[in-house]
């Protein structure tokens, strides 16, 4: 049985990206990623916003555009990334333009990174302490015996919680 011939990075050659041979063709995707990162970046940007002003329901309406952008930016980088010798040689102006472009990106993820971590550390606080105050309001009043000493309460049973975790 013959085995598809495999690129150099172990994929199938029938998978890979194809090669870019025509300088309008590198100028076309720098401007296309551009314009991908663009606007992933000020996605972002709106959903750390959202998130700063505790407003995460407000987060799912950006989702539809932002899995459409990422997938096209995915698409678009592979290829970048198979043809970038001939991209920053035959388009190194708008090569720089998309690097300026991709550290805008990655400044806002890291923002919209940090946005997240604090959202859920805070929801993960309220969780525990709702839980903590369920538990307590299980176990009984706290009163003292005729004799003056703690009043041994029975063993509870655990106190469950159900959360949706999604934002």
């Amino acid at each position: 049985m013959n085995q598809p011939a495999m690129n150099q990075h172990g994929r199938n050659q029938s998978q890979s990206h194809p090669r870019l041979t025509e300088v309008h063709d590198a100028v076309d995707l720098c401007g296309r990623l551009h314009d991908a990162a663009a606007r992933l970046s000020d996605l972002l940007a709106r959903e750390t916003a959202f998130l700063q002003d505790n407003r995460p329901q407000e987060i799912s309406s950006l989702q539809p555009e932002k899995t459409t952008l990422s997938k096209m930016y995915a698409k678009d980088f592979g290829l970048f990334k198979a043809n970038a010798k001939f991209v920053g040689a035959t388009a190194p102006t708008q090569a720089d333009r998309l690097r300026r472009a991709l550290r805008t990106l990655q400044t806002e993820i890291q923002k919209n990174f940090t946005a997240l971590e604090a959202t859920r550390a805070v929801s993960e606080g309220l969780m525990n302490a709702i839980f903590e105050i369920a538990k307590s309001k299980r176990a009984g009043p706290k009163c003292y015996t005729n004799g003056a000493s703690m009043a041994q309460h029975r063993p509870t049973a655990p106190t469950a919680l159900a959360v949706d975790r999604s934002l």
